[in-house]
């Protein structure tokens, strides 16, 4: 056992700088699942931890109890706010950061329900095209260089373009929005996206002019929901469009870049899924089976509202839950060979996009965007090379777990000329 993994066996703490160095965080959650997979740590004023897949299971299943709306995150931005003010938010079941995903039912209900038909995978479906038109609009950006950062120059704005345009949002914003979420992950002691850089006079704009003039598109369909006959307050209704923003854009950047490093790394894969036709099913197991390798997403809390047994572990009302989905995405009790890349994997059942009610809304369209810009640059650039030298990942992946850049080499192509 690591120095580390001792460390953080007594006091875990997911926004240790020792863990970002590659491949670390699962070294780390191995010991967990072997020596405490359910363990108190004092860090941040005490949580529980939970690193294994059937422990995590049973939180998710009983959302009445373990509860989102005191937050996400440890810590977490409610923090700023008094304990009395955090436990009125716990009890009508409102977080502050805003709806969905620190909402309990029964306010969170309306609020799944009205969004959900427009992220089915068969509306998803219908924008293939476009997704890819605008991943090859951005290739052409850097195709006759030889040269690029991946992540800065493909990974980060293609999905934040796509959603933007999903939503309804200006899509000419998209640096702004991507600035926002993924420089949280530079600064230490930063958790949670910095709204304040957000146009948010010029959001509130668009989401009146919806109100006042419907369309087809997700920010309109925001303008309706209701709750117990209310719509949601403006303040809400912003949060809202920022929480998909974000979840849009973090999970698919980083599972993106993760999996060009890791094909760059397995070239027999690379080769194979380079080879393979577009349309052909292996390209829906692969995609799962990255976005279960990489798992962006390292993990967020609950909190329980009733005394609980998890584990033969007590857990009090208040206390904290911090469910390691990465750690469960590589349980041995689940995945067969969990460390290895198959993209043949039948049974792939991974927590990447959480579970239960919580569930990430835009899911299918992430799978989507992962498959088509892993197609578009293995049949544009099939020769490119990491410089693993220069490979820089996020200084805290207590939340997100990616690459701060990932230059790559390649021989010079020629530009579609497609525009979006």
């Amino acid at each position: 056992m690591t120095d580390l993994a001792a460390r953080m066996v007594d006091r875990f703490d997911h926004h240790d700088p020792e863990l970002a160095k590659d491949g670390v965080p699962q070294e780390v959650y191995r010991t967990l699942r072997e020596r405490c997979p359910f363990t108190w740590s004092e860090a941040y004023d005490g949580f529980w931890v939970a690193s294994k897949y059937a422990d995590i299971e049973e939180v998710i299943r009983d959302p009445d109890n373990f509860g989102s709306s005191a937050g996400i995150l440890i810590p977490d931005p409610s923090n700023a706010m008094s304990p009395e003010e955090q436990q009125e938010r716990f009890d009508m079941r409102r977080g502050v950061i805003g709806p969905p995903v620190s909402y309990d039912p029964p306010v969170h209900t309306p609020i799944r329900r009205t969004l959900e038909p427009m992220f089915s995978p068969a509306v998803v479906r219908q924008r293939e095209d476009y997704i890819r038109e605008v991943t090859d609009e951005w290739i052409d950006s850097f195709i006759a260089d030889g040269e690029c950062d991946i992540v800065a120059q493909f990974c980060a704005p293609v999905p934040t373009i796509v959603v933007l345009n999903w939503l309804g949002l200006h899509d000419e914003d998209w640096k702004v929005w991507s600035d926002a979420v993924l420089n949280q992950f530079s600064n230490p002691g930063q958790y949670g996206p910095d709204m304040s850089v957000v146009d948010l006079p010029k959001l509130l704009g668009l989401i009146h002019e919806r109100r006042e003039k419907p369309t087809d598109d997700v920010l309109t369909a925001i303008t309706k929901i209701r709750i117990d006959g209310e719509p949601l307050h403006d303040l809400e209704m912003m949060a809202l469009v920022g929480q998909l923003v974000f979840a849009g854009l973090d999970t698919t950047t980083n599972a993106t870049a993760s999996s060009l490093v890791a094909l760059y790394r397995n070239p027999e894969i690379r080769e194979e899924l380079a080879a393979t036709p577009l349309d052909d099913r292996l390209w829906a197991s692969a995609v799962e089976e990255f976005l279960r390798y990489t798992c962006p997403i390292q993990g967020f809390k609950r909190t329980a509202r009733r005394t609980a047994d998890i584990a033969g572990n007590t857990v009090e009302p208040g206390q904290r839950i911090y469910m390691l989905w990465a750690s469960a995405n590589f349980d041995e009790d689940e995945f067969e060979r969990p460390h290895e890349i198959d993209i043949r994997r039948t049974t792939n059942r991974h927590m990447t996009f959480g579970r239960g009610i919580h569930r990430c809304l835009g899911s299918h369209l992430a799978r989507l965007e992962v498959k088509v810009m892993l197609q578009q640059i293995l049949r544009r650039l099939p020769d490119y090379t990491v410089d693993e030298s220069k490979l820089e990942l996020h200084h805290d992946v207590g939340i997100a777990y990616g690459y701060e850049a990932v230059p790559i080499r390649f021989t010079p192509g020629e530009r579609l000329m497609s525009t979006v």
